[in-house]
């Protein structure tokens, strides 16, 4: 078999479409084949079933194809999970009944299809290679376990055009659907992890709830509800150490879900009957983001929770035995008499720093670091649609920029605008300082773009502040900072090394708006030079292609998915080694924010970046570490070797050294600050 030639598809594709430019790949059912016997799990599951309607796309030039994904997957999960489980019923989306102990879930990860020739003329089969992933979640929607199956199938073999090409592709798109759901519940079947799971989950009592009265003798500072009646949670708070936002946050970035500069407070009380206890919150958890909004300190959830409405739902990101969870919750009134007059929360500590992450022990700061941070949810702008992420995956970023394991940037070298401080004039001003600073200059923005357009061409954009006037295109080219502005600071900037990082798009949809009686560019040619950049070390990394959207997402990452990768660059991911370069980050995100957007969206969105730059951004504070881990171990070695340390104390000082707190001794044997013959005769 070969595949066709180009002429031969061109023939093939004329026939069967004549000029369409769409397919849309219709729904076959597979009766041929049913699924195998296993060894079902002793855990009642719950099916949780997309939308019936939901489709996969596929884009190609000007072809444009449909799977209809919602369809296959419902109609695959009825009929091979039931041999799966103990028991599973089909659950509605969003809930978790008390019947079920597990929900799970399925979604199509990737699909292609291949055309092959099979004999003289016009003969073909189509050759579909086919990913699903299965996600397994416990009723703290946290993972319990996860799998994924592929399956490359072949269709019929047909030696005319008169059976529909759709035909072929969806028969063996059913094909490969039972293929890879026998895969998945063979793996269900077999996997040791879920009946040790199953097997807990039946010896555990059900968590007990820790009793309001009991917390009502910790020190509490009180603070008044909104006055009128506010939400009300029905929480005892306190501010946790350092020592232990540290080890959270390295443990949950192993996970990738991790907000940087994490602060948190713990719930030491949860009220009885109160919102916080129907959603399922314990002593012991720690509350880190709620609705979007880090939780910097006990008095500034307290504040946020009054500022609510009744009724109000939020989504609680929160931590629990080290592991992340998400819980919502459906607030009541502080005004209702049943509910206690005040929020409360224990007076705050202040944080304790861990001997191996002092001021002290950090390295120094960059001082000729400078940094704009941007970020506009455009709540409270009933004309310019709400995003969820913007605000907060700005603070992500300064937090990161700031923090001296990452960035290092001096605070007092930099500006934050947030949501209704990102005024046009507060940004213009902040942009101007580009062209004055004279170090390495990191500028990020997260809000709404928008095309500038005359006829049929793209001729500018503009990045759209907080009090931006939309009445008409006019008004927001006034009212907005444009993008040949931005560029122009950044090309007359006195600086070694300029990056700009815009996750917005220009599209008018999207992370993007068009004013009242203005035109989505969709369709329309954009001007070659939208973005540009002159001279080295200067580069702008946009979210993606000026005609495609910026996409934000709620299922795995609750972020901008290019803001996602962006962060995850800064911590350290996108370098080779200890040091993060500008280039090593939009290597990172190209390679990552397309097939991620593709795979959570179906839809296609590919970051551009404009210059080139071998500046660094941050450092990899791990990495960072392990070196420091390894010179430590020479020294030690080196110390052995010259009869200054035995064996004992040599297998004593390796294994300290794999700590994150050292002792005074160590510590000052690594800065050089006492000589190799008294650390021998103090260790």
């Amino acid at each position: 078999m070969k595949k066709f030639s180009f002429f031969a598809m061109a023939i093939l594709m004329m026939l069967t479409f004549g000029c369409a430019t769409r397919s849309d790949i219709p729904m076959v059912e597979n009766t041929a084949v049913s699924p195998d016997r296993v060894s079902a799990v002793n855990l009642r599951a719950g099916i949780v079933l997309p939308d019936e309607n939901m489709v996969k796309t596929k884009v190609s030039g000007s072809y444009t194809e449909t799977i209809p994904a919602g369809k296959q997957i419902r109609s695959m999960a009825k009929k091979y999970y039931p041999y799966a489980f103990s028991s599973a019923v089909v659950v509605p989306a969003g809930s978790f009944p008390e019947s079920v102990d597990v929900l799970i879930s399925t979604d199509i990860q990737d699909y292609s299809y291949e055309g092959v020739q099979v004999a003289a003329g016009f003969g073909l089969k189509f050759r579909l290679n086919l990913g699903v992933k299965a996600v397994i979640t416990d009723r703290n929607r946290m993972t319990v376990w996860e799998t994924s199956a592929r399956s490359v199938k072949e269709s019929r073999a047909v030696v005319s055009p008169v059976i529909p090409v759709e035909t072929l592709k969806a028969e063996v798109l059913s094909a490969a659907m039972a293929e890879c759901f026998r895969k998945i519940n063979e793996d269900i079947s077999l996997s040791g992890e879920l009946q040790t799971y199953a097997s807990n989950m039946k010896k555990q009592p059900a968590p007990s709830r820790p009793q309001y009265a009991q917390q009502q003798a910790a020190v509490v500072q009180q603070v008044t509800a909104k006055v009128g009646g506010g939400g009300y949670l029905g929480v005892n708070i306190q501010a946790i150490s350092t020592e232990r936002q540290t080890a959270v946050a390295r443990y949950t970035a192993m996970l990738g879900r991790t907000r940087m500069g994490l602060a948190g407070v713990e719930v030491v009380g949860v009220a009885p009957s109160s919102p916080a206890e129907r959603a399922g919150l314990h002593v012991g958890d720690i509350i880190a983001d709620a609705g979007g909004t880090l939780v910097s300190s006990p008095e500034a959830f307290v504040n946020f929770i009054n500022s609510q409405a009744p009724q109000s739902k939020l989504t609680l990101y929160v931590i629990r035995d080290n592991r992340p969870s998400y819980f919502d919750v459906v607030l009541a009134s502080a005004a209702d008499p049943k509910a206690p007059p005040v929020q409360q929360a224990v007076a705050q500590r202040e944080p304790e720093k861990t001997a191996s992450e002092t001021d002290e022990n950090l390295p120094p700061l960059r001082e000729d670091a400078y940094a704009v941070v941007i970020g506009i949810d455009y709540g409270g702008r009933k004309d310019i649609p709400g995003l969820k992420y913007a605000s907060a995956d700005a603070q992500d970023v300064y937090n990161l920029l700031t923090d001296r394991r990452y960035g290092g940037i001096p605070k007092e070298n930099t500006v934050l605008l947030l949501n209704e401080n990102a005024t046009r004039n507060s940004m213009v001003a902040a942009i101007r300082k580009i062209r004055t600073w004279d170090g390495y200059i990191y500028v990020y923005f997260s809000g709404h773009g928008a095309p500038i357009t005359s006829g049929d061409k793209v001729t500018d954009a503009v990045i759209v502040p907080y009090d931006a006037v939309i009445s008409d295109p006019d008004s927001l080219a006034d009212t907005a900072v444009k993008i040949s502005y931005l560029e122009n600071m950044v090309d007359t900037s006195n600086a070694k090394g300029v990056m700009v990082a815009l996750d917005a798009c220009f599209t008018g949809s999207g992370k993007s708006i068009t004013a009242k009686g203005g035109k989505p560019i969709v369709g329309m040619m954009a001007a070659p030079d939208l973005f540009r950049t002159t001279g080295s070390g200067r580069v702008i990394i946009t979210s993606s292609a000026a005609n495609q959207q910026s996409w934000e997402d709620d299922s795995e990452y609750r972020s901008g998915i290019f803001s996602h990768f962006f962060k995850e660059g800064l911590r350290g991911k996108a370098g080779k080694g200890v040091w993060v370069t500008i280039n090593d980050i939009a290597d990172y995100i190209k390679s990552n924010v397309a097939k991620t957007a593709f795979r959570l969206k179906g839809q296609e969105q590919d970051p551009q970046v404009v210059g080139s730059g071998d500046f660094t951004v941050g450092r990899n504070w791990e990495q960072y570490r392990l070196i420091d881990e390894e010179t430590g171990r020479n020294k030690l070695k080196g110390l052995f070797e010259k009869g200054l340390i035995n064996s004992t104390q040599l297998t004593k000082g390796l294994e300290e050294l794999k700590k994150p707190v050292k002792s005074k001794l160590m510590d000052a044997f690594l800065k050089g600050r006492i000589d190799d013959k008294s650390f021998g005769e103090l260790y």
